[in-house]
């Protein structure tokens, strides 16, 4: 059995994500969403096994709204959303998409290529943070 996961941990979701037309880096805690330019954080290469427990960073919320301000990205706290829709790769793009939908109307999209633990991971925080009615689709 794990110890208890601090909420400030947070676990890399993708590092080269696309939101918005650019490229980004998607991380995930108990608290909320952090999306920033790709590189903002430095990590290593993914695990090749696709399990994203081995790339972490420990982010409060104020750093969060600090990075994101500074680097031009979004901190989405858990608070704030209303829902995410989650869908799975098609067969061509062999892209996973998200979209972060925020009580005041506004909507994150995000794209990455990558493996279902990864997107399981944003949806299992997701999960955590807001039930199930909060998400659509399960990866």
């Amino acid at each position: 059995m794990e110890p208890e996961e601090d909420d400030d941990l947070c676990r890399l979701v993708c590092g080269d994500a696309a939101s918005d037309g650019r490229q980004v880096q998607v991380w995930v805690n108990m608290n909320g969403i952090l999306i920033l330019p790709a590189g903002t954080i430095p990590h290593g290469p993914l695990d090749p096994g696709g399990n994203p427990r081995f790339q972490r960073a420990t982010v409060t919320s104020a750093r969060a709204v600090r990075l994101a301000k500074q680097h031009a990205g979004r901190w989405i706290p858990y608070a704030s959303l209303t829902t995410l829709r989650l869908r799975r790769p098609g067969l061509v793009r062999r892209r996973w998409s998200a979209t972060a939908v925020e009580r005041d109307g506004a909507s994150t999209p995000m794209s990455w290529k990558g493996t279902r633990p990864h997107a399981l991971l944003l949806w299992g925080y997701v999960v955590a943070r807001r039930g199930l009615d909060g998400v659509d689709g399960l990866p």
